[in-house]
């Protein structure tokens, strides 16, 4: 059995430029002893421009660079980020999960006006040691009365998103729903939400919370489930400040910002099953969230809403093994062709677009390769019975740096990720005299 630890954070960066690395620091809790395995990070109303909005078609937002960024000088690299206008959804594991995060897949459904896509949901769907996650950020309709149609946009997000016809949301395992949700509170002045908050008084104040409200009634909304709320709420805030809106609107404070975790009816039977095979613990122990970790964190001030974060840890008891291996042979020299021997194993299934990519050690994502070759084309079979070696040759480059480690990866079409780094090693000068190095082949 292995537990991962998952980080989930929503922020409405009410249009605001990235944070500095300080304060990624303190927001994602970042943490020698004991790292999390997992960050799913989720964003609303990122700068949607013209610029930003062109560059988005054929980069990442600034937001899911600057994380990126950050997070890979951490030992994380990107699973994958998806955007739709002002919405991101960013997702990282720790390096030494890359062989076992497999099957990536992302995909988005636009709701809001004339279905431009303002208001929707952005999804990021993989399978972590064999357990199918999803991961779903909303933003969802505005304004007080709305939460009807809230509820109808959660609907079209969860029914309408799936990935490339094999998965929905509700076909995974488990299914985390974060996002700027909209809902409010219903029933109760502006005053007297905000003296129940100074008062840590807020029970009444959840019973007019609309998404609580609609969970009672909507059998979609009650299967996802969210922990206590014990931090005030989320909106609307002076910007700049931990003041509730001054202006001459006065919005009424509401928890619109959330965290939910739904766990597959079904999945939930397979473990009880095994558990009672082995008389062992709670299934709801499988998937859980940590006591005390759901919070805000009000000291950042550059939007009117704060963000929000939750831990969860996630016990994997899937047996997996590693599919492909990838080792550089000799020496690799400045404009010269370098070697790889890659191991195949048993089960893995090779495609004809599976490619081999040289990378910065720091690797920030898949697509962020120097250079790159398609693995070449052999007479065997593309499943793999016996565990087989097979040596390439990797083109020149003079794109290096001879002061910084690389490594080459080995990216797989049909589970459209990454399955194997090699080690990290370092370009030598060209000597033109180089001979290819031998191996020997199973």
């Amino acid at each position: 059995m292995k537990k991962l630890s998952v980080y989930i954070c929503t922020w409405n960066v009410g249009n605001s430029e990235p944070i500095s690395d300080a304060d990624f620091h303190k927001l994602l809790e970042l943490k020698d002893d004991n790292p999390y395995d997992l960050y799913a990070i989720g964003l609303q109303e990122i700068p949607t421009g013209a610029t930003e909005t062109a560059k988005s078609f054929v980069s990442y937002d600034e937001w899911a660079k600057a994380l990126f960024e950050f997070l890979s000088q951490h030992g994380y690299y990107m699973i994958e980020s998806v955007r739709l206008q002002g919405m991101s959804l960013s997702v990282f594991a720790r390096l030494s999960h890359l062989p076992f995060v497999r099957f990536v897949k992302t995909s988005y459904e636009r709701t809001g006006f004339g279905g431009w896509g303002n208001k929707g949901g952005v999804a990021v769907s993989t399978w972590i040691y064999g357990e199918k996650i999803c991961f779903v950020n909303t933003h969802l309709a505005a304004h007080l009365s709305n939460d009807d149609d809230r509820v109808e946009n959660f609907h079209q997000v969860i029914e309408g998103i799936d990935f490339d016809d094999t998965a929905t949301i509700m076909s995974h395992d488990a299914c985390f729903w974060l996002g700027d949700t909209n809902f409010r509170i219903d029933d109760i002045t502006r005053d007297d939400i905000i003296h129940s908050v100074d008062a840590k008084k807020c029970q009444k104040l959840f019973e007019c919370d609309q998404l609580k409200k609609h969970q009672k009634k909507d059998k979609l909304l009650g299967e996802f489930q969210e922990e206590e709320i014990t931090f005030s709420p989320t909106y609307k805030y002076d910007v700049g400040t931990s003041t509730f809106d001054t202006s001459e609107k006065q919005r009424k404070p509401a928890w619109t910002d959330r965290i939910l975790l739904r766990i597959n009816p079904d999945y939930l039977h397979m473990i009880s099953m095994d558990l009672k095979k082995e008389k062992s613990q709670d299934s709801s122990s499988y998937i859980a969230q940590v006591k005390g970790s759901y919070k805000s964190h009000p000291q950042f001030t550059t939007s009117d809403h704060k963000p929000v974060t939750a831990v969860y840890n996630l016990n994997v008891g899937k047996e997996q093994s590693q599919l492909v291996s990838v080792e550089t042979v000799g020496k690799w020299e400045i404009d010269e062709p370098g070697f790889l021997a890659v191991s195949y194993s048993f089960g893995m299934h090779k495609d004809s677009s599976d490619y081999l990519a040289l990378y910065e050690w720091n690797l920030t994502d898949f697509r962020s390769h120097i250079t790159w070759i398609y693995v070449p084309e052999s007479e065997d079979p593309d499943k793999i019975t016996e565990t087989k070696i097979c040596q390439y040759e990797f083109v020149s480059t003079s794109d290096v740096d001879p002061d910084k480690l690389y490594c080459v990866g080995y990216y797989s079409n049909k589970m459209n990720c990454l399955l194997a780094l090699s080690k990290p090693f370092k370009f030598l000068p060209s000597s033109k005299n180089a001979e290819t190095p031998k191996i020997e082949k199973n």
